[in-house]
């Protein structure tokens, strides 16, 4: 029970990647240079989708700044849990 608040410090880092793959999403779809049909999609290293449509990006960025949001919230609420039961 000493690691929560650990855990809860990783699962935010992991929440501010997923945030930051949403605004270069939004870089892309809306500001960025557009060549060829789509893009290739990969998450920490990850391919996610190798053709990606240009149509289909605020789809994947909508879903990573939903779960980029709900991983902070639970961040935070593991954190005050912790913090409140004195697990640290």
């Amino acid at each position: 029970m000493n690691n929560l608040r650990f855990i809860a410090k990783i699962i935010f880092a992991i929440s501010i990647l997923f945030i930051l793959k949403a605004l270069d999403l939004y870089y892309i779809f809306y500001i960025g240079v557009r060549d060829g049909d789509g893009i290739g999609l990969y998450f920490l290293g990850v391919e996610i989708n190798d053709k990606l449509p240009y149509g289909q990006i605020p789809f994947y960025l909508w879903r990573f700044l939903a779960i980029g949001t709900l991983l902070i919230i639970f961040s935070v609420i593991l954190f005050i849990w912790a913090k409140k039961r004195k697990l640290y």
